[in-house]
């Protein structure tokens, strides 16, 4: 199975932090889960995300000044704490799902539109038919591939 990273839409509608900061968030997110903290390293963040460890430290570093996150050491970790109150201010859902229920929900999706483009097929002339303006739109109707 592959990792990925769930980008929630929530962090990347912030407007107050760069692009690289949004990821990183999203990862301490991923990362934290059921915790509030994580305590992964630089070099770490820079491998799995593809960035230079200058970015990472300057991503976190915006992060901290912006109120996200919080940082301590104890002994030779770091933990990176996520400031619940300001992502809770910002909208911010830090209850990602699990990897079992994204691929769960990923192959229900998937098996939906299988359905939807097989009936779609075979019921070519519903939006001729039931063409009448003054109906609200259902979402069979918005569905059919033409």
């Amino acid at each position: 199975m592959k990792n990925f990273l769930i980008y929630p839409y929530s962090v990347m509608k912030q407007k107050d932090i760069n692009l690289s900061s949004k990821v990183l968030l999203s990862e301490i997110i991923s990362l934290s889960r059921n915790q509030e903290h994580c305590f992964a390293s630089n070099e770490f963040f820079s491998q799995r995300l593809g960035i230079g460890e200058r970015t990472v430290v300057s991503s976190l570093k915006e992060l901290k000044e912006k109120g996200y996150i919080t940082t301590k050491r104890k002994k030779y970790i770091r933990y990176i704490k996520l400031n619940q109150n300001k992502l809770k201010k910002e909208g911010i859902d830090t209850n990602i799902i699990n990897a079992k229920s994204a691929r769960i929900n990923a192959e229900s999706s998937f098996k939906n539109a299988e359905s939807a483009q097989y009936n779609n097929k075979y019921n070519t002339n519903y939006n001729i038919i039931n063409n009448n303006k003054n109906s609200s739109y259902n979402l069979a109707e918005l569905m059919v591939i033409k």
